[in-house]
């Protein structure tokens, strides 16, 4: 075993998640990074599992500052500080909430119904549901 933030000088880490075999955490800077498995792009590095299917070293991935980070089984879900939600990783089940099931390698903008914006977020085995800005909420 050995410690993934002391050794690549991951440090301020505000929180982390764990899905089914990736991980995902956040600084206190908003920045988000990725590490474990790429078998479903769940690391949203761009690349899939035939590129580039594992890693120990956390990657930084390409968002706005976040302010909170979760993951679904093959998936990870993003929000930024200013409320805006990206998903990638698997979506057979359109956990993405992307409208389709289409899985992504990279992050992904999520549209909400009717332009609200989202509150707080949390993902299942293959479903996410949201809080809106209305404290209404949707899952998919």
């Amino acid at each position: 075993m050995f410690n993934v933030f002391t050794k690549n000088n991951l440090i301020n880490i505000k929180m982390i998640d764990c899905g089914a075999s990736h991980s995902v955490c956040l600084n206190y800077d908003g920045d988000v990074y990725t590490f474990g498995r790429n078998n479903h792009g769940q690391l949203g590095i761009g690349k899939d599992n035939n590129d580039f299917p594992l890693t120990c070293v956390p990657q930084k991935i390409n968002l706005p500052p976040c302010k909170h980070v979760t993951c679904g089984y093959h998936f990870t879900i993003c929000l930024t500080e200013g409320n805006k939600l990206y998903s990638f990783g698997s979506n057979y089940k359109g956990q993405l909430g992307l409208g389709n099931t289409t899985s992504s390698s990279y992050p992904i903008k999520v549209q909400i119904s009717g332009s609200r914006s989202v509150l707080a977020v949390s993902t299942g085995n293959a479903h996410t549901c949201v809080i809106l800005d209305d404290y209404s909420i949707q899952c998919w």
